[in-house]
């Protein structure tokens, strides 16, 4: 998919969330944001269509899967028309927010960078006996394989 400029986003974000303690979940259609940053882990899985991720850097990829786009991280989402998932935002001082941060910083990846985030996925699905998810996040995590 080529990546467009901000004057020519497709789709709007679309679907329901879902609130509680130290975590919002979106499910629905996903759209396309101008470069931005969340207070928040991002966990996003990709269940239809693709989208495209940006980094500050000029970095970008295309994901049919997901990613983890650790908080404050400036980043850009370009969507393909049909684009669904799920995206779960998970408060860094929650449990699963600090579990999260230890898996991150295990995968010694650049955060900042869009390779990192694929990575970071990658090896948050893996687990690890030093941080286990909290049972919501790990089945957010599953929603986007099933």
């Amino acid at each position: 998919m080529a990546r467009h400029d901000t004057r020519s986003m497709e789709g709007r974000w679309s679907g329901a969330l879902t609130i509680e303690p130290g975590r919002l979940t979106f499910a629905g259609a996903i759209g396309s944001s101008p470069m931005h940053a969340h207070a928040c882990v991002q966990v996003l899985m990709v269940t239809a269509g693709e989208v495209v991720l940006a980094d500050v850097h000029g970095g970008e990829v295309t994901t049919r899967s997901g990613a983890v786009i650790p908080a404050g991280v400036r980043h850009e989402v370009w969507a393909s028309p049909g684009a669904r998932g799920v995206s779960t935002y998970v408060e860094p001082s929650a449990a699963a927010g600090r579990a999260l941060a230890v898996r991150l910083a295990a995968a010694d990846r650049p955060a900042d960078r869009v390779a990192g985030w694929m990575a970071f996925a990658d090896f948050v699905e893996q687990g690890s006996p030093q941080a286990p998810l909290h049972p919501r996040l790990a089945r957010a995590l599953r929603l986007g394989v099933q």
